[in-house]
């Protein structure tokens, strides 16, 4: 889902270890103020 995609940027893929419960907590302070540019930019430095 939409979210699952947005949890695997932020604590990574195959990350087990990361409580699924702790999501709400997580995107209620990601990305913090970012603007959608910096999100892009972010993106950007991912994938290369």
């Amino acid at each position: 889902t939409f979210c699952y995609g947005w949890f695997h940027l932020v604590a990574g893929f195959g990350s087990d270890q990361l409580d699924k419960s702790m999501m709400p907590v997580v995107f209620g302070h990601f990305p913090a103020g970012a603007s959608a540019k910096q999100i892009i930019h972010y993106c950007q430095t991912i994938t290369s």
